[in-house]
């Protein structure tokens, strides 16, 4: 399963999501995320919390190993799918509910590697990814 950053944010800020979404990582062989989501998650848990970046990410350093998450390289034939997800789901000024461009990369990354995407935006709702 692919853990996007909403999912990350949700299980460090909120205790019934987090306990919610480990009960569903139990359940998977593989996880993993992507160095986009663990970014995007320190910046969502800083706007959220007030915690600085920095220790956001010490923290995310601690809790990825300790739930069992690696995170993936991402190989630049990935990027005609995000782009793809981009034009069919992503921000633009008549549609600012769309993904923004580090969620067009987690869609695409799920989709390459066949995994569902376990994510807490409502925004990948609107999307025909498999949900984790």
């Amino acid at each position: 399963m692919l853990v996007d950053a909403s999912a990350l944010a949700a299980m460090l800020d909120d205790e019934n999501k987090a306990r919610s979404f480990a009960n569903r990582l139990q359940h998977v062989e593989q996880r993993v995320t992507t160095p986009a989501c663990v970014l995007d998650a320190v910046v969502l848990l800083n706007e959220r919390t007030g915690i600085g970046t920095e220790r956001l990410a010490e923290i995310m350093a601690r809790f990825l190993p300790a739930m069992g998450i690696r995170t993936l390289t991402l190989a630049p034939s990935l990027l005609p799918a995000a782009t793809e997800a981009m034009v069919r789901f992503g921000e633009t000024p008549s549609r600012s509910d769309g993904l923004t461009a580090n969620q067009c990369l987690s869609y695409a990354a799920a989709r390459y590697f066949r995994m569902p995407l376990l994510f807490d935006d409502p925004r990948f709702a609107a999307t025909d990814i498999e949900a984790g």
